[in-house]
């Protein structure tokens, strides 16, 4: 089940609408105090966030999504007005997997969901542990740890950096991580985002992913 919650009455059942006609059983809960505990009490597979609030308000409702044990593996998706890529850090930042602004087409959202739960559904039931160094990522458990310690990752995250390891020691470039991780490779934006959370994340495990300027990036234990 997709999940819509709503500010106020704006492209919500346009979205339902869409979703259904293509298989997804959605849901709209308006935006209240309640919306996380009603959200809890029923999880769905993803959350959408159509909201009109402005920045700050937008995030502070991300992370009290986040803040709920039972949503924090659940992929989010921020629909908000025409943003900057700055507001796109702020919301990758604090735990979104996507995010696309008005205006919009809706055939292009239903296709943004599909790429999110298919990556979802995939490290979901993928047997198998990546390792390089002290740092593993199992895809059965969608987990990764840096020296035994547990990293928290978006999924759009956790994507990345399995293409990083499964492609250690290559240069990769911007384009082509979109075409593979977001099937599109203008998104270019959204994959430095991604890879600047991860350095964050990573810690002193951040120089790994390495910088091939004109290029792309390359995962690496060799500086």
């Amino acid at each position: 089940m997709v999940c819509c919650v709503e500010s106020e009455h704006n492209s919500s059942d346009l979205i339902k609408y869409a979703l259904e006609a293509n298989g997804f059983l959605t849901r709209i809960i308006e935006l209240g105090e309640s919306f996380a505990e009603q959200l809890s009490r029923d999880i769905p597979e993803l959350i959408i966030l159509d909201l009109t609030l402005g920045r700050d308000n937008e995030v502070e409702i991300l992370k009290n999504v986040k803040r709920v044990r039972e949503l924090q593996q659940v992929p989010v998706i921020i629909v908000a007005d025409e943003s900057s890529e700055y507001d796109k850090v702020l919301g990758l930042d604090n735990g979104a997997d996507d995010f696309i602004t008005r205006p919009f087409g809706i055939m292009e959202l239903v296709a943004r969901v599909r790429a999110v739960l298919r990556s979802f559904r995939r490290d979901r039931r993928t047997d198998g542990c990546l390792q390089i160094g002290s740092l593993k990522l199992s895809e059965d458990r969608h987990c990764v740890t840096a020296g035994g310690e547990k990293i928290a990752l978006t999924v759009r995250e956790f994507d990345v950096l399995e293409f990083f390891m499964k492609h250690y020691s290559l240069v990769i470039s911007q384009e082509e991580m979109a075409r593979q991780i977001w099937k599109d490779e203008s998104r270019t934006a959204m994959v430095r985002i991604c890879v600047q959370n991860l350095r964050k994340k990573l810690g002193s495990y951040a120089d790994m992913i390495q910088t091939v300027h004109g290029i792309g990036y390359k995962m690496d234990l060799e500086n």
